[in-house]
């Protein structure tokens, strides 16, 4: 599927063409590249974060509303935009905001996925 954001500029959120892009992004490391290689491991082990935290953007900041795409309610974008429940980008948003609790707290060891962070949010209510 393509999105045309400007007469100059278009989207593919197609699964095919983003795997494509991961599979040329990482061929072209080479070995001088290794500390972006290196920075590479590290912040994708933390990516539930930053999905947790675009996801609250498009929650709080209604930005469902602005989509190519019109959608009923947040519920409705959920569900054919991101292809979770409602209560599955909720909780995603709080893994996210409780990895961030932790980091802020002084902690350097996260939880390594959502699950793990959910698991830890009734700690903070």
């Amino acid at each position: 599927m393509q999105t045309i954001i400007n007469d100059d500029e278009i989207l593919d959120f197609s699964l095919e063409h983003l795997i494509g892009e991961f599979q040329i992004d990482v061929s072209y490391l080479c070995p001088s590249e290794i500390e972006t290689a290196e920075y590479e491991l590290f912040a994708n082990q933390y990516a539930y974060i930053k999905f947790g935290l675009i996801l609250e953007k498009f929650r709080n900041q209604s930005w469902w509303k602005r989509c190519h795409e019109q959608f009923r309610d947040f519920k409705d974008f959920c569900k054919h935009k991101v292809n979770l429940s409602r209560w599955q980008v909720v909780n995603a948003i709080k893994s996210a905001n409780v990895a961030i609790r932790l980091v802020f707290l002084g902690f350097s060891n996260l939880p390594r996925n959502a699950s793990q962070a959910l698991a830890m949010a009734d700690l903070y209510h």
